[in-house]
């Protein structure tokens, strides 16, 4: 709760809201959250000058890299699929129970109405753009009703 114009914090599991004096509120997860001199002991480690360094063992650090995009990538969506799960037990649901009532039905191409008789391949369900035969045919002086599959 804000009074006049002083800021609170209340702590709540690793969360810190904050109300600030125009009583808007946001809040800042802080389980996450590492120091910057934390960082650079955590870093001091693995810095890799690439200067001077050939095309090749380029290559093996991209490689490196690119591997570890992945790992981090799968451990990223694991953790949310297990959230995922745990909030669907929660409500007593599985998640082929959530999947299912969602499915899409596709709409069929619609029939063809009409068909050109100097070319039966060319079809035209009646909807949307007429094609060229058909105008041509039209212009010509046949019906719509002639062309009808």
């Amino acid at each position: 709760m804000v009074i006049g114009s002083e800021w609170h914090a209340q702590n709540y599991a690793g969360t810190t809201s904050y109300a600030v004096p125009s009583f808007e509120y946001f809040s800042l997860n802080l389980d996450n959250f590492v120091e910057p001199k934390k960082m650079e002991n955590r870093m001091a480690g693995k810095k890799i000058s690439i200067e001077g360094m050939s095309l090749d063992q380029l290559k093996s650090h991209l490689k490196d890299v690119e591997k570890a995009i992945a790992e981090f990538a799968k451990r990223k969506k694991d953790e949310a699929l297990k959230e995922i799960q745990a909030v669907a037990k929660k409500h007593g649901l599985s998640i082929d129970d959530i999947v299912a009532g969602k499915s899409k039905t596709r709409k069929s191409k619609a029939a063809a109405k009409y068909r050109n008789p100097e070319n039966p391949s060319q079809e035209w369900s009646g909807r949307g753009r007429q094609p060229a035969w058909f105008k041509a045919a039209i212009a010509a002086g046949k019906k719509p009703e002639s062309l009808e599959i």
